[in-house]
């Protein structure tokens, strides 16, 4: 896994003392330092926490400015994936969290920043419909990362964590998350394709 932002690492702390997920965070994340950790990092899940809008029909997520720290620079999500293309070989799951991450103009259905992805090749998106509070994303992705680590396949692990937030009582936000996929059978990729303990060299 590969994180964007701060805070989850914490989470997963659990997960990666077991040896069943192995981490990478980038912190001031431009495009630069992005294309240079998945080069390096060669993740099989990129998790992205930040912020995301519209600029006009096209869905954005919000970057730092390679040459200019702090600055904020909006990727729309058919630049990013023509990134994340060039890393399918490892990469098998994008999640955003982010605003409007799976939410569409009215005049481009698929202008959308996990539609763009998708349609770019990414294997399986998870993203959010709407924003949700600090507090439900940390117990999503805390429950979803444990069932993935448990072996279940990624429509199933995302039912599940979605059912845990039902029952906690976030009787709205459980709805936020979305998953896109490629795969017509529900299982963008076998337990291989999210492999628990560290990689070979």
């Amino acid at each position: 896994t590969l994180l964007l932002g701060v805070g989850l690492s914490a989470i997963l702390a659990g997960l990666v003392e077991s040896g069943l997920v192995e981490t990478a965070r980038i912190e001031h994340t431009s495009l630069e330092r992005l294309d240079d950790a998945l080069l390096k990092q060669q993740p099989h899940i990129l998790h992205f926490i930040g912020h995301g809008d519209f600029v006009g029909d096209e869905g954005v997520v919000i970057l730092e400015a390679d040459t200019d720290p702090g600055k904020a620079d909006p990727i729309s999500g058919r630049q990013l994936g023509a990134l994340l293309r060039n890393h399918l070989a490892s990469l098998r799951l994008v999640f955003l969290n982010s605003c409007m991450g799976a939410a569409v103009a009215g005049h481009a259905p698929f202008g959308g920043v996990a539609q763009s992805l998708i349609r770019r090749g990414i294997p399986a998106v998870i993203a959010m419909q709407f924003p949700i509070s600090d507090q439900a994303a940390v117990a999503l992705a805390r429950h979803f990362y444990r069932y993935v680590a448990a072996g279940l396949p990624v429509d199933a692990a995302l039912t599940s964590a979605r059912a845990f937030l039902y029952a906690r009582g976030y009787a709205v936000e459980w709805g936020a998350p979305a998953l896109h996929m490629r795969t017509p059978d529900g299982r963008p990729a076998s337990r291989a394709a999210f492999p628990t303990g560290r990689r070979s060299r």
